[in-house]
């Protein structure tokens, strides 16, 4: 995501958001790896816009987010093991 970073970073002006620009982490998941969001202004008015960016994995191996919570439901679910008979 750094390279990706640079762009709103060289163009804050351009997108109305106050300097340096760029990603911030997203307010309710703070340490989700894939999830960012701006925040800009508008042409007018002064309500704040904030976009959320959703960065999808190009390499298949890195953990999506929705295996990453079934992981861990199924880390804190109790074992259903059958009884022998």
């Amino acid at each position: 995501m750094g390279n990706i970073d640079e762009n709103p970073r060289k163009r804050f002006s351009e997108l109305l958001m106050d300097a340096p620009g760029g990603f911030t982490a997203w307010a309710f998941l703070p340490r989700s790896a894939t999830i960012r969001e701006t925040h800009h202004g508008r042409m007018k008015g002064n309500t704040p816009l904030r976009l959320h960016h959703l960065f999808m994995a190009g390499d298949s191996t890195m953990p999506t987010a929705l295996a990453t919570r079934q992981s861990r439901k199924q880390a804190k679910a109790p074992s259903r093991a059958r009884k022998q008979t």
